[in-house]
């Protein structure tokens, strides 16, 4: 099943053909032969095929109403989630009807009111022996809210200081600031629109401080929001803000992005061929190219093969694919991690004991994902990011006690990870809900995630965020820590200390 949405008057949308057959003639059988109805005029029966029915649907009611007379109305039991299902409406009369339909979360025989999906009216047209199709596009029926586990064909999700986002294969979803919601609704980008880019979805998105950069699957970057730096591109001026998005220039067959918040850094093709490139801040040599002057424009870093990326606050990071971990940057507590506090305006090789998979990049620290499963952490420690039991900071990479993971994301000053068997854990700073324990204290060992028997397959966070949040096995979202701006989507602007299940509109 595919499932998209709407803008944000028409909500949540799930799309379902409806195919309208009579079972009109056959052969060559005269249609005055054909089953009358007690005045006289010919009779068809309809059925109505659903390609998919909606997830969490237990009943369906359809309604067809003729041009004059009273309309015919029926329920029917389905099975949520079934992969198609027919549905008889039974006899019509030949004629012009407007056919619409709403679905229930509840059995057919607790229905009432309004559904809580709704389809928008479309006219058909029965004619005698003639086969006819419609679409009904079900959506939300506000005020009704649906919970996020009506996110399917998640491509990725994006956690920012002011906004999140969920990237779809029928579209984005973003809530906070950058759109004034506090629940997830879909971003209606004409440049991101199937129809006229078919094929050329957004894949990826990097959080800025108030805006984002999406990659899109050709291989172009995408940027909108407020722009402080220059890191949404040359298209957007300084100190302005884009409401839709603006194709950065400078860079083409880009496959990967990442972003600490005031710079952006992406693997693609640019003036010095095939690498790294980055813009934005650059006071601390952040974007690699030997100076300390920010850019709008991207400016090339590196050119080895690379396999992973990773931006922090003023730092950056890459795995190459032999497994070498380098860095550059802001260096101050160490979390270049290559033994000194020095800023590095060129990509240095972190002194990593094993091969890495991954880094996740926070403010003053960052932490590597051994291909073995071991995650080391290296650079600022007073708040316990480096889970080692310990306040203090480390200048080359120290191992995390008692954790092998599959995932591991850093926000500002803590990081949370998915564990080999199953488990999130979190550890570090907490006075927001950082590690979703239901607490507000800090924690130098790793810390169970409170999920009440819910396991998340994915993780998202950011150096500017102080929030996390997951996907779960069932296609929910779930977030903790800061929600200022909303950006958590459950519909409010509460810290949750314990994690709650996003919201769509």
């Amino acid at each position: 099943m595919e499932n998209r949405q709407t803008n944000g008057t028409r909500g949540w949308t799930l799309l379902a053909a409806l195919i309208v057959s009579t079972s009109g003639l056959v052969g060559c059988e005269s249609r005055e032969e054909a089953r009358l109805d007690q005045g006289g005029a010919p009779v068809e029966s309809v059925t109505i095929g659903l390609t998919s029915v909606p997830a969490s649907a237990l009943c369906i009611r359809i309604t067809a109403t003729p041009g004059s007379g009273a309309a015919t109305v029926k329920t029917f039991s389905v099975t949520a989630g079934a992969s198609s299902t027919n549905l008889s409406l039974g006899v019509l009369s030949p004629g012009n009807y407007t056919l619409s339909a709403d679905a229930f979360n509840v059995a057919c025989t607790s229905i009432s009111g309004s559904g809580n999906w709704i389809a928008d009216p479309v006219q058909v047209t029965v004619h005698a022996g003639i086969a006819t199709t419609a679409t009904l596009t079900f959506r939300k029926n506000s005020p009704v809210t649906v919970s996020a586990n009506f996110v399917n064909n998640v491509k990725s999700i994006a956690v920012g200081y002011s906004s999140s986002y969920i990237v779809t294969d029928s579209g984005i979803l973003q809530t906070g600031k950058i759109n004034g919601a506090s629940v997830f609704t879909r971003a209606s980008f004409s440049a991101f629109d199937s129809s006229s880019v078919p094929g050329n979805a957004v894949v990826a998105i990097a959080p800025t401080l108030y805006g984002a950069c999406a990659l899109r699957a050709d291989g172009t970057i995408w940027c909108w929001g407020t722009s402080y730096y220059g890191e949404l591109g040359s298209g957007v001026p300084l100190f302005a803000a884009a409401a839709t998005p603006v194709q950065a220039t400078g860079i083409s067959n880009a496959s990967l992005i990442a972003s600490g918040g005031y710079h952006v850094c992406a693997l693609g093709s640019g003036s010095n061929g095939a690498g790294v490139y980055c813009w934005g801040n650059n006071g601390y040599g952040q974007l690699g190219n030997g100076t300390t002057t920010n850019s709008q424009t991207p400016v090339w870093s590196y050119s080895s093969t690379v396999k992973s990326l990773s931006v922090g606050e003023f730092s950056s990071y890459l795995v190459d694919t032999n497994g070498q971990a380098c860095a550059w940057g802001f260096n101050s507590y160490g979390q270049i991690g290559n033994g000194t506090t020095t800023n590095q305006l060129y990509p240095t090789s972190v002194q990593t004991t094993q091969p890495s998979q991954s880094i996740s990049a926070g403010y003053g620290h960052a932490c590597a994902l051994a291909t073995n499963g071991d995650v080391f952490c290296w650079g600022m420690g007073y708040d316990g990011q480096i889970g080692d039991g310990t306040t203090n900071s480390r200048l080359t990479p120290t191992q995390v006690l008692g954790l092998s993971a599959k995932q591991v994301v850093s926000d500002g000053n803590s990081n949370c990870a998915l564990t080999s068997i199953g488990d999130t854990v979190c550890w570090g700073f907490n006075p927001n809900g950082d590690l979703g324990d239901g607490t507000n204290t800090n924690s130098t060992v790793i810390q169970s995630v409170k999920l009440s028997g819910v396991t998340l397959t994915y993780l998202a966070s950011s150096a500017v965020s102080e929030s996390t949040c997951g996907l779960s096995a069932n296609l929910d979202v779930y977030c903790w820590g800061y929600n200022y701006y909303g950006n958590l989507g459950d519909g409010t602007h509460n810290t949750a200390f314990l994690p709650v299940r996003g919201q769509l509109q």
